[in-house]
């Protein structure tokens, strides 16, 4: 079973490609354990990394994390019954006692724990119980850290337009929280980088949504946010989430500009190697090198690639340009077969044998077309 990505929910989450962006939680929730208790449950809970999937259709969310019934255990954790009874107790006695930071944190490792689980609809709840004791704390930086959460966990849903409205009203409460964080911890993160995470995320919304230009905006306003800090992953998210945008509008000159920023930023290797299909490719790595490539930093970066240009594939057949479709489903399969993601070398193969079944009877029912006008000019002929 492959290892799951963990992340710290105290540490600053990196921006990933066409996955939305968490906020951590800010300094003082992070330090409001109970006194003289070393339990794991009064700590921060550590929370998975949001994984890509590939899929065959262009309206499917392009993540793994969906509803309970629908995922696999290999991208989750097992929900541990009793690790969320014990916190559930600790958060009586954090109420009763009030400590209301402290209530906070063990609502937030409560929401976390559901999340890993893949219960979204769950997590979304005890996201929204963290925010109350922040907001009787008066603590802004929390109210704003769990309404960054509660919007992933609506997107997770397909809840787009309230994820969206809950971004939004996150939005507002940046100035106020980014003072409060300097009265009382004094560092955190920065206006830049909190504006780009939460523009980023309301672009990704409305890219679900099909909303060209609502996306453009958001992503054109998380891009300049993102500059600003020079935060490389997040100018090479945007550029690949503005790809699909632009796949989406049907304007495949601006994908592929995206897509070479998004490569360069990234630092995707590839050359001009021809392959079978005639397509560019990754350059070719020999198969005892295959085994090492799978845990470094370029075979990571080549496998978003693939999910990227296959979700530019699906939207390239929405707009029934099945060459231009091919053609990124063949980029990809080329990369996912030099790097030995075979999973993604199926997806791809399957996206290509679609547009080649399509353009088949595309050309079938223009020949039939042709036969029946030729036959009915026939008819009118009269022959001497």
């Amino acid at each position: 079973m492959p290892q799951k990505p963990i992340l710290d929910s105290v540490r600053t989450e990196q921006f990933f490609p066409l996955v939305p962006h968490r906020l951590p939680l800010p300094p003082l929730l992070a330090e409001s354990s109970p006194s003289k208790s070393n339990q794991s449950t009064t700590r921060p809970q550590q929370r998975l990394q949001l994984q890509l999937q590939a899929s065959l259709t262009a309206v499917e969310p392009p993540l793994l994390q969906s509803d309970a019934e629908q995922f696999s255990q290999d991208n989750f954790s097992i929900l541990s019954n009793e690790k969320v009874k014990e916190l559930q107790t600790l958060q009586v006695t954090c109420a009763r006692s009030q400590r209301p930071l402290a209530e906070a944190l063990i609502f937030w490792n409560l929401a976390v724990e559901f999340e890993n689980a893949g219960y979204h609809a769950r997590a979304q709840q005890e996201f929204e119980n963290f925010v109350k004791p922040c907001a009787r704390a008066g603590y802004t930086p929390g109210i704003l850290s769990g309404l960054s959460s509660i919007a992933v966990s609506l997107f997770l849903q397909k809840k787009y337009k309230d994820s969206i409205q809950i971004n939004e009203q996150a939005v507002k409460l940046v100035d106020e929280a980014l003072k409060i964080i300097q009265k009382t911890s004094g560092g955190w993160l920065t206006a830049s980088f909190i504006m780009s995470s939460l523009s980023y995320n309301i672009g990704l919304n409305f890219l679900e949504l099909f909303d060209y230009e609502a996306a453009t905006l958001a992503f054109s306003r998380s891009l300049q946010h993102g500059m600003q800090t020079q935060n490389r992953l997040a100018e090479a998210s945007v550029n690949a989430a503005q790809a699909v945008c632009n796949s989406l509008s049907g304007d495949f000159e601006k994908v592929d500009s995206c897509l070479d920023r998004f490569v360069e930023l990234y630092q995707v290797e590839e050359t001009g190697l021809e392959t079978t299909l005639g397509l560019r490719s990754v350059q070719i790595v020999k198969e005892n090198e295959i085994f090492n490539l799978q845990n470094n930093q370029q075979s990571q970066a080549s496998k978003v690639l693939v999910f990227v240009l296959i979700k530019i594939a699906n939207y390239a057949r929405f707009h029934k340009n099945l060459v231009k479709s091919r053609h990124y489903a063949a980029r990809a399969f080329n990369i996912a077969r030099q790097f030995g993601f075979y999973g993604l070398v199926n997806t791809a193969a399957c996206i290509m044998g679609i547009a080649d079944g399509e353009q088949f009877n595309d050309t079938q029912e223009i020949q039939l077309e042709v036969i029946e006008v030729e036959k009915e000019e026939l008819e009118g002929v009269t022959w001497a």
